[in-house]
């Protein structure tokens, strides 16, 4: 054989060594070294979600007796029956500590009527255990007055919750001068005849809805 021969066979031997070892060596070590980090970073992910799962139901366990507090707290704030005059002695004693009018107060039962505007809110109330009823409530004053009802309201000894609100400012009145600007820019109104208290009348709408339980509560869990 010749030098040359000699050489490339021994070219040809190297290529063929070269390549059993790139796929029968090194691609499948490189195979098997993405599957185990694959493998490597989906356990470390589902340890994270195991220890967030944990840090949430010791958080859970950390909150439960606050979570049963207000559970029943919000439970006595739900009467067995609607008790529809005392809720209504109750907006006017708040109408009268906050120094507003109530001009009316419309009730209506959303369980009996549940296909008026926003009953469908409550379709899932239909189970039996609570029952809702609107009451649209309509109140006059100034707004600051008015913002004290409203508080009043939110202090409530029993659940309501505001669903809508909307203001209107009166008209003024008779013997209601417009305020004159001082030299400073401050004016300040003058009232004669049957204007009323300090600031603009204005009629508020406020739209709520109280609960009432038809089932006993189990306070014993």
């Amino acid at each position: 054989m010749t030098k040359r021969e000699i050489i490339g066979i021994g070219v040809l031997l190297l290529v063929i060594l070269v390549y059993v070892f790139d796929q029968f060596l090194y691609q499948p070590l490189k195979l098997d070294k993405t599957r185990l980090a694959n493998e490597q970073r989906q356990i470390i992910q589902e340890l994270e979600e195991i220890n967030a799962r944990q840090s949430r139901d010791q958080k859970l366990l950390i909150l439960e007796p606050e979570i049963r507090q207000e559970y029943q707290k919000m439970i006595t704030q739900i009467p067995p029956e609607p008790m529809i005059s005392d809720t209504v002695r109750y907006l006017e004693w708040s109408a009268t500590q906050a120094e507003v009018a109530v001009a009316s107060c419309v009730i209506q039962d959303l369980h009996d009527k549940p296909n008026v505007p926003g009953g469908n809110v409550h379709q899932g109330l239909k189970n039996g255990v609570l029952t809702p009823v609107r009451l649209q409530v309509i109140a006059r004053g100034n707004r600051y007055n008015l913002l004290c009802f409203l508080l009043q309201i939110d202090n409530s000894p029993r659940l309501m919750i505001i669903e809508d609100l909307s203001w209107r400012a009166d008209e003024p009145e008779d013997g209601f001068i417009p305020p004159t600007p001082k030299p400073n820019g401050i004016g300040e109104a003058e009232k004669t005849g049957t204007a009323l208290n300090d600031g603009e009348t204005e009629t508020l709408t406020i739209s709520l809805t109280i609960y009432s339980s038809t089932v006993k509560h189990n306070t014993s869990q």
